[in-house]
């Protein structure tokens, strides 16, 4: 463990590297920066970690997803002298002093990961003692057989990183796993995603038949959906695994009575799980087996054993170790694991049940839409609850992190394709105990494959918002020109666009109502056919039972991470916030109305001091029609434009905004940004249809307005009053904690409502 001097050397080296390193900042790169300090050009060697690089954050978009408390700054945090690290990096040489190096060097880069951390070399050689001199604890083991043992001993971190030198870390692996254990309360040990150089999978997890056979999952093969998400595995091989020390302290480590590495993997394994905990593979904690690494040498005994974690195995050893592992775990192995000859993702997919179809457009893009918020915090109350869920999308995400998220959370992610051609049957046998199908225009593409492939699966219909409620309204807010002449119009519709007074004009049998009428029996036919139907408010609950009193119905609103409550003051805040998606009809109309009928009325009610630097920032994210892009320029004395911005800096335009303003006349579900808004301890302004689903009142959570005259003359009586200000502020806070927190969102949802089978999968299937 470093200090004083040695932790100043150590830094000023990781940066000296990390410049050396860059190409793009002059220097040779990481394969040269290896040869100027090995003196080698032995590219067989060190080509592997840059060509694959290139290869695999390209296809598993690393760099897109940030981790939280990683700090990619290169070298090491450690603690005081004395005082216990996070994490203990054990790194295991076997005896190639340029891939130890190669490897190490990695290692060293990516410490910085971890709050705190100590370095301990195992090797049954001394040649490695101050790597680029880096102090560290030395140990000599008598054979590469118990040499993790022996370094799992002599730590001392909270968090053991076993690391072979064979391995090749990719930046970001080590603060995966740790944020991995610290969110997965089960969770003992992580599993890095183990690629060969060519973006293939060197191995996925291990996997224990009922018989006492090891197996390592989707060697060689190229990654597919059955591989990288993030889920529960058997086992994983010692040469890289991040395991918390106390859960190897309760199931005594590693059991070196094994003769081969693989066998004392599996075991470990068995260990862990039988002590209630959970073994994580985690996607995003990427490591490389360059070509060359990836074979070792054979041989019997438990030295050599040692040196084949990943090789194949010897026929005595492996006999001997699947016996012992038989008579150690044979009840459990009989009651919990499959029989041998069970396919892969039967196998893999035994540890959750059931098994949960998602059904949607694309992946969850949280930063774009407050639906996506909320199929996120749904599927991770699943994965929680016990579901092994895949998902099907009908469109492919706008951005690689969308599915890598995913995939981060444990949702195994199939490949976009035609409803035609979904995989969802194997053998002629449905996958899933249970579907769930997100948004009407995605179930009636859906509907015929999956009434083929999979009948009399419950079917679960998330309406995500009542589409011909929200059509419906649409249309009677649009205007006889639609578009941007359609704002006055829809002020004078809005005091009749209730949900009771849109049910009916409906059932009027008025003619103008004709294509919303049909657009209400076609969903309602999806609410016929599914178990169970999801809406996100109680007054969507009334507007189906109207028709169908006698279909289950179940609210899932808009959920959302409250924390504690928001600090905040009117002091120093100015101007108005709008935020929404402009490939969202109402947003666009809104968003026109607030700009051509609500900011010249403000304007001449403000006090002059506080007119003149207003503005109406307006953060959008999807394509802004030219029309209403050229109507914000006209407009740029008071008006911000945007665009998209990530999270962090829109929550900082929330917290200098004086008010956030959704003057929707149109749409239907919860709005997200009404929600967020008043999570964050911004005061609202909104019509009477914004605040729909919300459980707010005008003038307790919020300032309600169906013209725009009185909207603006809202805004400006909280612009104007302090008091006012703080107190819808905490109120509106509180609403969303009340109603909107994941608390509230729905737990145990589908368990409540839709029987599924409790038979294991491989004797379902």
């Amino acid at each position: 463990m470093l200090g004083g001097e040695g932790n100043r050397r150590g830094w000023l080296l990781a940066a000296s590297l990390s410049l050396l390193a860059a190409p793009w900042l002059g220097g040779p790169g990481l394969g040269g920066l290896y040869s100027l300090l090995l003196g080698t050009q032995d590219s067989d060697l060190l080509g592997p970690l840059s060509r694959a690089r290139e290869v695999v954050e390209s296809e598993l978009a690393l760099d897109s997803i940030p981790l939280k408390g990683a700090c990619y700054l290169g070298g090491q945090l450690t603690t005081q002298q004395g005082q216990q690290p996070q994490v203990s990096l054990v790194f295991v040489d076997r005896n190639n002093s340029l891939a130890a190096s190669h490897s190490f060097l990695e290692l060293f880069l990516s410490a910085a990961e971890a709050p705190s951390v100590e370095f301990l070399l195992v090797s049954v050689a001394q040649r490695l003692q101050h790597l680029f001199g880096v102090q560290m604890t030395f140990l000599v083991a008598p054979d590469l057989g118990s040499a993790h043992t022996l370094g799992i001993e002599a730590a001392h971190g909270q968090i053991v990183a076993l690391v072979d030198s064979r391995m090749l870390v990719i930046r970001g692996w080590l603060g995966a796993a740790l944020a991995t254990l610290s969110t997965s309360p089960r969770a003992a040990a992580v599993a890095p995603l183990t690629l060969t150089s060519a973006a293939a999978a060197h191995h996925v997890g291990g996997l224990v038949d009922a018989s006492g056979l090891a197996t390592l999952h989707g060697r060689g093969q190229r990654l597919s959906a059955d591989m990288y998400f993030r889920r529960e595995v058997d086992f994983a091989p010692l040469e890289c695994l991040v395991v918390n020390r106390e859960a190897l302290k309760e199931v005594w480590g590693v059991d070196d009575h094994f003769l081969t590495q693989r066998y004392k993997a599996a075991d470990l394994g068995m260990a862990l799980r039988s002590a209630g905990f959970q073994v994580l593979l985690q996607p995003l904690a990427l490591v490389l087996a360059p070509a060359g690494q990836q074979q070792g040498a054979g041989g019997s005994g438990a030295g050599s054993a040692g040196t084949a974690g990943l090789e194949a195995l010897a026929p005595a050893d492996e006999q001997h170790d699947r016996a012992r592992l038989r008579d150690k775990w044979g009840t459990m192995l009989q009651l919990k694991h499959c029989p041998p000859g069970t396919d892969a993702f039967t196998a893999s997919s035994r540890h959750a049940r059931p098994r949960l179809l998602w059904v949607d457009d694309t992946p969850p893009q949280p930063d774009k839409d407050s639906g996506s918020i909320r199929s996120l915090n749904m599927l991770q109350v699943l994965l929680d609850e016990g579901y092994y869920v895949s998902m099907l999308t009908t469109h492919s995400a706008t951005h690689a992190r969308y599915p890598a998220q995913a995939r981060s959370l444990g949702v195994r992610l199939l490949p976009k394709m035609d409803p035609s051609q979904w995989p969802v049957a194997r053998n002629g046998r449905c996958d899933f105990d249970v579907i769930l199908v997100a948004r009407r225009d995605v179930y009636l593409a859906a509907e015929a494959v999956l009434n083929r492939h999979c009948p009399g699966v419950p079917k679960v219909y998330d309406t995500v918002d009542l589409h011909f409620l929200r059509e419906a309204r649409d249309m009677l807010t649009a205007g006889p020109e639609g578009g941007m002449q359609g704002s006055q119009h829809g002020w004078e519709m809005v005091a009749n666009l209730s949900i009771s007074r849109i049910a009916e004009w409906l059932d009027s049998g008025a003619a103008q109502a004709a294509e919303p009428r049909k657009a209400r029996d076609v969903e309602l036919r999806l609410v016929d056919a599914s178990a169970l139907t999801v809406v996100v408010s109680y007054e969507e609950v009334d507007l189906i039972q109207r028709y169908r009193p006698q279909v289950q119905v179940a609210v899932v609103s808009n959920v959302h991470l409250v924390e504690g409550p928001p600090k905040t003051s009117c002091h120093g805040r100015s101007g108005m916030l709008f935020v929404g998606n402009m490939n969202h009809l109402p947003n666009r109309q809104a968003l026109e109305t607030l700009v051509l009928d609500v900011l010249p009325r403000l304007l001449r009610l403000l006090p002059w001091r506080e007119r003149w630097r207003l503005r109406l920032h307006v953060v959008a994210s999807g394509m802004v029609p030219k029309p209403l892009l050229s109507l914000l320029r006209q407009q740029s004395a008071h008006v911000v434009f945007h665009g998209y911005l990530p999270d962090d800096e829109l929550y900082v335009l929330y917290n200098t905004s004086m008010v956030a303003v959704a003057p929707l006349l149109s749409g239907a579900g919860v709005k997200g940004k009404v929600n967020q808004a008043m999570k964050l301890g911004v005061p609202v302004v909104a019509t009477p249809i914004a605040i729909e689903g919300t459980g707010a009142q005008d003038g307790r959570e919020c300032l309600v307005a169906s013209d725009p005259a009185g909207f603006a003359a809202r805004v400006a009586q909280v612009y104007t009053d302090c008091g006012l200000w703080g107190r819808l502020a905490d109120a509106g806070y509180r609403n969303v904690q009340r109603h909107f927190s994941r608390e509230m969102g729905g737990p145990a949802l589908l368990q409540r409502y839709v029987p599924v089978s409790g038979a294991a999968p491989w004797q379902q299937h």
